[in-house]
């Protein structure tokens, strides 16, 4: 991405408007505020870079939906949000539970 920073972390848009006090949203693209989610054709998929695995932080943290649930919120509303936590209960374990030895 054209606006990583290419000295710390991070997007220097988004850190430009938080030093300055200003909302995010309103410099920062929807596709970069979805990342690692994107979308295209009606769809809303994983990026590239987490499916051919060259995301460097693959794998840390939380999964990919959990990370950018606020963001999918203010751009799409909680009726979406509410859709798709259904979907994750209903396909993934939202709190992977820990098994104890037998």
């Amino acid at each position: 991405c054209v606006f990583l920073a290419r000295k710390g972390r991070g997007c220097m848009l988004h850190g430009f408007a938080l030093a300055k006090g200003l909302d995010y949203h309103d410099f920062k693209p929807i596709v970069s505020a979805l990342f690692p989610l994107t979308f295209g054709e009606g769809t809303l998929t994983l990026a590239d870079e987490v499916l051919d695995g060259s995301l460097v932080c693959l794998d840390v943290g939380e999964r990919a939906y959990r990370g950018v649930r606020a963001e999918l919120e203010y751009y799409f509303g909680a009726q979406f949000v509410d859709e798709l936590d259904g979907l994750e209960v209903a396909f993934l374990d939202p709190a992977p539970k820990t098994v104890a030895p037998a």
